[in-house]
């Protein structure tokens, strides 16, 4: 049977969520997007030769901007978190807060 701090971790994590996914969605389609614009222009300029090399680098160029996205939505989030427990005395955090924050960072998958 799931403790109260749980169930309100569970819920907030199931409340900030979706709007946190869809923003990481959005953030990574405009990578993606970026990302394709950038490798099609140096396509455009390069010779056959560096065309091929650069188009088998596309999916580790893809890979390290989502990871830098991912990264990034990861450092908002853990600011949040640190923003929250600094408003709350010492003692209270240690004891409540910090518990709460923990499940709603696994509730989020964030490890």
């Amino acid at each position: 049977m799931p403790g109260f701090f749980e169930t309100i971790g569970k819920s907030i994590a199931d409340t900030v969520k979706p709007p946190l996914i869809e923003a990481v969605r959005e953030l990574t389609t405009k990578a993606i997007s970026a990302a394709q614009s950038a490798v099609d222009r140096l396509i455009a300029t390069a010779s056959a030769s560096v065309q091929e090399e650069i188009q088998k680098q596309i999916p580790i160029i893809v890979k390290a901007v989502v990871g830098a996205v991912l990264a990034a939505s990861t450092d908002v989030a853990e600011d949040v978190t640190d923003k929250i427990t600094a408003a709350i005395p010492g003692e209270l955090d240690d004891r409540f807060v910090d518990s709460l924050l923990e499940n709603i960072r696994r509730g989020l998958g964030y490890k």
